[in-house]
């Protein structure tokens, strides 16, 4: 079937454009630049611990370790003991970015071609994934330990399946025969019972929006309804899995060392505190400059299609207040269950809210820019051309400040900083170092590694540092994981 001619900002033929090749190779070198950082990542911690649970345990015998001895989470443990298995952690960790890399784009192009409702093509709506991938890493918190850390990384592919679960519920149902329909609701179910079943906070996410769309749908009886109403009860089997586990309530009760205890916070205080992490969040992330001019340009994109990219009811004056309260109340959601357990909010669990930030923005914009169409009065005819040209003068500048942004600020700029200054190259050489040293005193018949002091000094790299990494500490958790994977008993550190 021939797709419908946009009718968008970008009609036929502007992606030949000079502004748009020079915004696409932007991406793309963008794109390239963490592909090309990925290959300098190397295991730490957990990486070990779940290729040392595999080989002690096998696979379902790590499985039921670690979900009576340490973490309830058992998607998480699944993913992370698959990778572990199916690759050589030392030799392919290099495919733990690039994945994240993929399965986040995929579920972006997913989540705009059923927004978009076939009112672009695929190459647009590719167009536009990409750029809401680099939008998204540039922005992260924490780019190590979101992106290059097999522990954390798992939450990300979890985020991306349960996006294209909710491509798979939002999706026109209509269309479907009864086959379709039964094979679809099991697909999207079955997306939920995995990301509720990989973290916390994404499960809470995840059961509020379910139960928000499965309202939805039976108020304005969807064909979907029933499809809504499977995906939220496996997603609570999926979280009641994880939180009746022995191993989740023995990490919620675990002290940290002698010296540092974990300090709970009560229902009232662990929501204030997300509260105003969440606006002081909304002022910081809404006035970056990449974030502002990405908005110009999708406003530029979406303004002639107002009509055809909303669904019934969402131009009505009551969404212009529920849909950033919704939005807000997620982001909420996604730290609340999270400070129960830690006094604090620290930079890796923040990627979710920074995702659901941008989804926030890419849903709202349609509704205010109807609402706006349906309120302003079109210019008069006299100033119609200073108008549309003054809009294009502002599209393009926004995509001028977006490059510069993305060149100047961010991970990105970070990024191509630590493999222009040799940074990342250092990171890679230390940890190859310690490796061939714990190779040979296991040829050697050693069951301790000896380094001096000076060797033990981790690189602080900002894009692939965890922050966990190795110092002189010998029993610190880091050198007994890599002593234990390479078999040997510990690391001295003279």
């Amino acid at each position: 079937m021939q797709q419908p001619e946009p009718k968008s900002g970008i009609p036929t033929g502007p992606y030949f454009q000079f502004e748009n090749v020079v915004l696409l190779g932007a991406l793309g070198a963008a794109l390239l630049v963490y592909v090309v950082i990925g290959f300098y990542a190397r295991p730490v911690t957990d990486a070990y611990s779940y290729a040392i649970g595999l080989e002690r345990h096998g696979f379902l015998g790590s499985q039921i370790d670690w979900y009576m001895r340490w973490s309830g989470r058992f998607a998480l443990n699944f993913a992370a003991t698959v990778f572990s298995g199916v690759f050589n952690i030392w030799d392919h960790y290099f495919l733990v970015g690039i994945s994240v890399l993929v399965m986040v784009s995929t579920a972006f192009y997913r989540l705009l071609t059923v927004l978009g409702r076939h009112q672009f093509g695929r190459c647009p709506m590719a167009i536009a994934a990409l750029f809401l991938l680099i939008l998204y890493i540039d922005g992260l918190p924490s780019i190590s330990q979101s992106v290059y850390w097999l522990s954390n990384l798992t939450v990300l592919w979890a985020a991306s399946i349960s996006m294209s679960g909710f491509s798979l519920l939002i999706e026109s149902w209509n269309e479907l025969d009864e086959r379709g329909r039964r094979i679809q609701t099991w697909l999207a179910a079955g997306c939920m019972f995995y990301g509720c079943g990989t973290y916390e906070t994404l499960a809470a996410v995840n059961l509020t929006v379910l139960a928000a769309g499965l309202s939805w749908s039976l108020y304005f009886r969807e064909s979907s309804r029933r499809a809504w109403g499977w995906a939220l009860a496996l997603g609570i089997v999926g979280l009641a899995i994880d939180a009746c586990a022995p191993g989740t309530w023995s990490r919620a009760t675990y002290e940290v060392g002698r010296e540092y205890t974990v300090e709970r916070n009560g229902l009232g205080e662990a929501f204030v505190l997300s509260f105003f992490f969440v606006c002081r969040s909304l002022v910081e992330w809404t006035t970056r400059p990449a974030v502002f001019s990405t908005l110009i340009v999708a406003a530029g994109i979406v303004w002639p299609l107002t009509e055809e990219l909303l669904p019934k009811c969402a131009a009505k004056r009551r969404w212009l207040l529920l849909l950033p309260v919704f939005w807000f109340g997620l982001m909420v959601v996604s730290l609340w269950p999270l400070l129960l357990m830690i006094p604090h909010v620290f930079p890796r669990v923040v990627g979710l809210t920074y995702l659901l930030f941008l989804l926030g923005w890419l849903t709202m914009l349609p509704v205010y820019l109807a609402f706006a169409k349906k309120v302003l009065r079109p210019p008069p005819v006299r100033f119609r051309g200073i108008v549309q040209w003054g809009c294009l003068f502002a599209i393009w500048g926004a995509k001028i400040l977006f490059v510069l942004c993305l060149y100047k600020t961010g991970n990105t700029a970070q990024a191509w900083s630590d493999l222009r200054s040799g940074s990342a190259s250092a990171y890679a050489r230390f940890h190859d170092t310690l490796h061939r040293k714990a190779q040979e005193a296991v040829a050697s018949g050693q069951q301790h590694l000896v380094i001096t002091k000076q060797m033990s000094q981790h690189p602080r790299v900002p894009t692939l540092s965890i922050g966990m990494e190795y110092n002189a500490r010998a029993d610190k958790w880091a050198f007994n994981a890599f002593a234990w994977y390479h078999g040997l008993e510990s690391v001295k550190v003279e």
